[in-house]
């Protein structure tokens, strides 16, 4: 348990909310604690005590919120406690932690960071940010996006970290440190424009950051000509299931862009039966298999198992590689454009991913 220093948000949230329970149908940290939210946050009111395991169970997902008639946010008071941990060294998982700490740094170091020689010349001022997940898992796809967006205009290719991953637990100073350090970068080289294909660096510089941000998959629908094969190409015996990214929860036209594309290519795709802006998260959220890895893998699993027989697409790495972990082998939109689903391949290993990041600066020459 850990005393809260200001109850405001807690006992705000317990005053307003109706009792309606809309907020547990797909959220696993209030299923896992709870009966009644509202049950819930009168006792932390009462208390002033809140367990640390419910709070780094928060993904962060957004889900309470979309869905709640009163417009409650309990991912915020989450995060609010979440800062305070960080700063009483509270976290309930410090092995955890120091893996987050140290992706982190590894992330924004120079050997795993890059921006294209083009930016910096002052040739270009929008660049592609794939996403830690995404640079990490197949470069060669990520400069087949970079050569097409080149098709349309030009474009530089931005390999870094959002910050999302210390944001989500907690770490504000860090963040706060790794935006400036971005925005300085950016704005020396007088880039305007980020088109990202990573939902939570959308959400990220969205919410944080002072520039342009583009949807990736908004863009490419845009400019479907280009982006989408002209060829339908093979795809194996397979039943295809759409899993939404929930740091794309609130972004509709992202939803419909997706399956634009799908539709063009000529993909026949099933849906969840919550989807879109109902997406449960997949469990990688709000740094869950780092924190709290059990119930990251419970609902990983819950996914793969709601697919039944189809196999899962998603349009976000982390999703993706997720549901690898499990006989249903995930896929990434971009593996259907760019190339084909057979053989299914699982998630490469850690050494693997960053030696892909090491390399992308070459391969994308």
């Amino acid at each position: 348990m850990i005393k809260i220093k200001e109850l405001s948000r807690a006992r705000s949230i317990a005053e307003q909310c109706i009792g309606c329970n809309k907020c547990m149908k797909n959220c696993s940290m209030l299923k896992r604690h709870c009966e009644s939210p509202k049950e819930l946050f009168e006792e932390i009111a009462l208390t002033g005590e809140v367990d640390r395991k419910l709070i780094y169970s928060c993904t962060g997902c957004d889900y309470c919120n979309h869905v709640c008639p009163v417009s409650l946010d309990i991912k915020e008071f989450c995060y609010e406690i979440k800062r305070q941990c960080v700063t009483d060294n509270a976290v309930p998982n410090k092995s955890g932690q120091l893996t987050v700490i140290n992706f982190h740094k590894a992330s924004v170091h120079p050997l795993f960071t890059y921006l294209d020689k083009k930016v910096k010349k002052g040739d270009v001022d929008t660049v592609f940010l794939p996403g830690c997940s995404l640079a990490s898992a197949n470069p060669k796809m990520v400069k087949e996006v970079v050569n097409k967006m080149n098709a349309i205009e030009p474009v530089g290719l931005f390999i870094d970290c959002c910050g999302n991953p210390i944001y989500s637990v907690g770490d504000q100073d860090r963040f706060d440190d790794n935006k400036n350090r971005i925005m300085a970068l950016l704005e020396t080289y007088g880039v305007k424009k980020v088109v990202t294909a990573c939902g939570n660096c959308y959400k990220t510089f969205s919410a944080f950051y002072d520039i342009e941000v583009v949807d990736l998959w908004q863009y490419m629908d845009a400019h479907s000509d280009v982006f989408v094969p002209q060829v339908q190409r093979p795809i194996g015996n397979y039943s295809f299931i759409l899993h939404d990214p929930c740091a794309h929860r609130k972004n509709d036209k992202t939803h419909d862009s997706v399956r634009n594309i799908m539709n063009k290519m000529g993909i026949d795709v099933n849906e969840f039966q919550s989807g879109k802006g109902h997406t449960p998260c997949c469990g990688a959220g709000g740094m869950m298999e780092s924190i709290m890895p059990d119930q990251a893998m419970q609902a990983q699993q819950q996914r793969v198992e709601d697919a039944e027989h189809h196999r899962i697409i998603s349009y976000c790495q982390s999703c993706v590689d997720g549901f690898r972990k499990f006989e249903n082998e995930g896929l990434h939109l971009l593996d259907l454009i760019f190339g084909t689903p057979e053989p299914a391949t699982k998630k490469s290993k850690p050494m693997q991913r960053w030696m892909n990041r090491l390399l992308l600066s070459n391969i994308i020459k």
